[in-house]
């Protein structure tokens, strides 16, 4: 009776819905960002975590919703028992609570994750998960097939820049050390990872979303304009959603989940242009930028690069 009222109570945030547009990443390539000045806009609605994972993720076990150590099952249970402690000073009402449990808690499905985005005609519902890239064939497929008008956003970076900035973000995470503590190698290793490589292949992630949607409903953005042109960058990823051209861009130009400024050494920076050299070409010839000729540039230089 319980779980039946937590997935299934009828109230305007659990309203069977889908996602009229999803921001698929890259990952470090201005996804935080994006989401931080998405959800300034009264037009649109996201989700109380920013990354769901439902698309990338195998369906988790209740032991993993209840303990999982994964950075959104925690951020998820903590909406949990913030809404819970919400109810103590009537901030929160209960179905609040409702919806933040079953956000946390209840088990995977399509329907669940419809059912986390409210049908409200004032707002655009959207999810910003950089997972979602490198998402295999089928689930794009059956993204598409629960939406076909979906739109995509998905944020690039120069390749290298990118590769280092997410190894980084990775190493930190152990108590009291970093990247620059791990030997040329073990990046190495480490960026070869099916996981942490699936972000760098920007031309097999494009082709395959391409394969299931019209290029007119996807967007991509460049990660240089968020130093060069925060406001006017975000006002064009606004238009792509329809938004109309009254949005808050006060806070653009603020950098959110910024790096620690870990400095890449002139090995590693050629190892990883080795890498990455065919990404960056590939992506010059598709879009012939500024952007993504630095991009190109960059990479030719540093994997001809004689590192002593």
């Amino acid at each position: 009776m319980i779980y039946d009222f937590f997935i299934t109570s009828p109230s305007k945030n659990d309203d069977r819905m889908f996602p009229q547009f999803l921001c698929i990443g890259a990952q470090k390539a201005g996804t935080t960002w994006l989401h931080d000045n998405l959800s300034k806009q009264p037009q649109i609605w996201l989700p109380p975590v920013k990354e769901i994972h439902f698309l990338d993720h195998p369906e988790p076990s209740l032991f993993q919703l209840l303990f999982s150590r994964r950075s959104h099952h925690k951020l998820a249970r903590a909406n949990a028992m913030a809404t819970a402690y919400g109810m103590i000073s009537s901030r929160s009402k209960f179905s609040d609570l409702a919806y933040a449990v079953k956000f946390a808690y209840m088990p995977r499905s399509w329907e669940w994750y419809a059912s986390l985005f409210p049908d409200d005609p004032e707002r655009l519902c959207g999810e910003i998960c950089p997972g979602y890239a490198r998402l295999r064939m089928e689930t794009i497929a059956a993204v598409v097939h629960h939406n076909p008008r979906i739109k995509v956003i998905y944020l690039l970076r120069d390749p290298i820049d990118r590769a280092w900035s997410a190894l980084a973000m990775h190493f930190r995470k152990r108590p009291g050390s970093s990247v620059v503590d791990d030997s040329a190698k073990d990046i190495i290793v480490r960026l070869k990872t099916s996981k942490s490589f699936g972000h760098c292949q920007y031309e097999r992630n494009i082709d395959a979303w391409l394969e299931h949607l019209p290029s007119d409903q996807i967007y991509f953005g460049f990660f240089d304009r968020i130093r060069e042109d925060p406001s006017g960058y975000l006002a064009e990823i606004l238009r792509f959603l329809e938004i109309s051209d009254e949005v808050e861009s006060h806070s653009a130009h603020i950098m959110v989940n910024a790096s620690l400024g870990e400095k890449i050494s002139p090995e590693i920076e050629r190892d990883i242009a080795r890498l990455l050299k065919n990404e960056a070409a590939s992506l010059h010839r598709r879009f012939a930028n500024p952007y993504t000729e630095r991009w190109l540039a960059h990479a030719e230089a540093a994997a001809d690069s004689s590192v002593i």
